[in-house]
């Protein structure tokens, strides 16, 4: 039995990548945009389309261990007050290198990603994060998403622990991995 949707929407790429999802995965739901209308906003496309509980958010360049999903669905089910949950993500390269392990403010403002070219090894706990990067991670659908702004950018979802705990919402990161191809 299926339990999930798989939704690609492709913004107006001209690689090969549509006819390639239709040929090698027909069980995929493309949807297909004639220009490339950012991020946030595809994603707030899929999203939308989507009829499941969680939605996972995960970047055409990542691979991700076995159990990936059921550790993120497992960590998400802890509390109703966990909106999002983010994987570790490693370096491109070199895969003992943290690239981001959830999103964090500083007490001046800036936003910054967890864990970026550190060691991978000291990463092995569950750890609260102001938002979970858009690139690997697990969103409760029910909470809600903003568009997003080009001062968070074009990459960051831009509802997190910040915004989220006005409403007494939560992001984590976990320890499973997941890492570009």
């Amino acid at each position: 039995m299926k339990e999930f949707d798989t939704i690609v929407v492709d913004n107006g790429s001209t690689d090969g990548s549509v006819e390639l999802l239709e040929k090698e995965y027909p069980w995929v739901e493309v949807i297909k945009r004639d220009k490339n209308y950012g991020f946030c906003n595809a994603v707030n496309v899929g999203i939308k389309r989507s009829k499941t509980p969680y939605v996972l958010l995960l970047n055409n360049d990542t691979k991700v261990e076995k159990e990936f999903v059921k550790e993120l669905m497992l960590e998400m089910e802890k509390s109703p007050k966990i909106f999002s949950c983010s994987s570790k993500m490693l370096h491109f390269t070199y895969h003992d290198r943290m690239d981001d392990a959830g999103d964090m403010y500083s007490i001046v403002g800036w936003q910054f990603q967890r864990g970026v070219a550190r060691l991978e090894k000291n990463f092995q706990k569950t750890a609260d994060v102001f938002s979970s990067c858009a690139g690997a991670a697990l969103y409760r659908k029910e909470a809600g998403f903003s568009r997003g702004t080009r001062h968070t950018t074009e990459k960051r979802l831009s509802f997190g622990r910040g915004q989220g705990s006005l409403l007494g919402l939560f992001s984590c990161s976990i320890a499973s991995a997941s890492w570009p191809a």
